[in-house]
């Protein structure tokens, strides 16, 4: 059994919809057009995990200041607002309301960046590592590390080497994709279909042949 750790919510998998969404029947795998098929089967599996398997928290807010808070987001809703208004009703007096609250917001971006900063720098001491100091830094400018998948678990044991991390993930896969998985009418089909001779010959002539 593979769990991945902080990287995937498959814990929360609505696996009834799931297989409702992702319902593939005979009459789409024995498609004339094999290339057609697959992208049709593909498209239907991701479409229904998308709807059914909650996304993980790798991604980061839109504002990732420190210095951000709800002062901020309430200003900066507000300037927004205003700006709608001004946008679809062009008025001096929408244009000065639009103008007062960009500078109320801009004012309390100011005001609560200077007080982390002042803040940042009163705790600097002896005691503060240079690496610690930096990574406030960054933080504060907005840079953050990419977060990856860094453990997965694995029959009880952790994995946390990346290339061992890769040779789980394409084990379970493969084992997923495995033929053992298949029903028996699919099974079927696909010997009957793979024992079925390929013929690379036309007796029309390529378009491309003509000219």
């Amino acid at each position: 059994m593979l769990n991945v750790q902080h990287a995937t919510c498959f814990i929360e998998l609505d696996w009834t919809n799931f297989t409702l969404r992702a319902l593939v029947t005979r009459d789409i795998v024995e498609g004339e057009n094999l290339n057609e098929v697959v992208n049709l089967v593909t498209k239907i599996i991701i479409s229904s995990a998308d709807a059914n398997i909650p996304k993980s928290g790798l991604s980061f807010p839109q504002n990732r200041k420190p210095w951000w808070n709800k002062y901020c987001t309430d200003t900066n809703r507000d300037q927004r607002r205003a700006w709608n208004v001004f946008r679809r009703h062009p008025t001096s007096t929408n244009q000065i309301a639009f103008q007062r609250a960009k500078s109320i917001a801009r004012w309390a971006r100011r005001k609560s960046e200077r007080g982390h900063w002042i803040k940042f720098v009163s705790g600097i001491n002896s005691s503060v590592t240079a690496k610690d100091m930096w990574d406030n830094v960054r933080r504060a400018c907005g840079m953050y590390p990419e977060k990856r998948i860094s453990c997965l678990r694995k029959n009880g044991q952790e994995v946390r080497n990346i290339s061992e991390i890769v040779d789980v993930l394409a084990e379970t896969f493969a084992s997923i994709c495995s033929a053992s998985n298949y029903t028996e009418p699919f099974l079927t089909h696909k010997n009957r279909t793979e024992r079925i001779k390929l013929r690379f010959q036309t007796a029309k002539h390529l378009s491309i042949l003509q000219h």
